[in-house]
């Protein structure tokens, strides 16, 4: 009989698409480099990491896109 082995390659793989907590959290601080807005009027930046953020008046903050 053979011997189970655990876990299979399928599995392996599966678990090698996730992400890290250090990949989620950015090493340094965002910072919006290039500012525009939209024909509603909100405010969008980009990013020094290349993502778009939108500037929300409620929170006075910037939210990922």
């Amino acid at each position: 009989m053979p011997e189970k082995r655990g876990r299979t390659k399928k599995m392996d793989t599966h678990e090698q698409g996730r992400e890290e907590i250090s990949d989620v959290v950015p090493q340094k601080p965002i910072e919006i480099i290039g500012l525009t807005s939209d024909r509603n009027g909100n405010i969008i930046g980009l990013g020094n990491n290349g993502k778009l953020y939108y500037y929300t008046s409620v929170g006075k903050e910037w939210v990922l896109h």
